[in-house]
């Protein structure tokens, strides 16, 4: 049995549900120990070792029909504008 990284009822909940979700919609199963280990480790990463986080984008990636997990959409960096990437780039002032 593989170690969850949040030892609670509701993460076990939710990794179940994924765990039925991907054998269900793809007829995928984690072939080994190690694969699964993985994919919590990239879970956890995309949290922010947030346990909530983490469920809130098991429910997204399966809301959305996806295979795999994704940065919440509210998550992701949002796009600089030309004067801020030449700011940080070249280190020039706006003043």
């Amino acid at each position: 049995m593989i170690n969850l990284p949040w030892n609670t009822p509701e993460f076990a909940e939710a990794w179940s549900d994924w765990i039925e979700y991907k054998k269900g919609e793809f007829k995928f199963e984690y072939k080994t120990q190690l694969s699964m280990k993985a994919a919590l480790k990239k879970l956890k990463r995309l949290s922010n070792d947030n346990e909530q986080k983490a469920i809130e984008i098991i429910e997204e990636s399966m809301a959305n029909g996806w295979k795999g997990f994704f940065a919440l959409k509210d998550e992701k960096e949002k796009p600089k504008s030309l004067a801020e990437k030449m700011r940080q780039q070249y280190g020039i002032s706006s003043t």
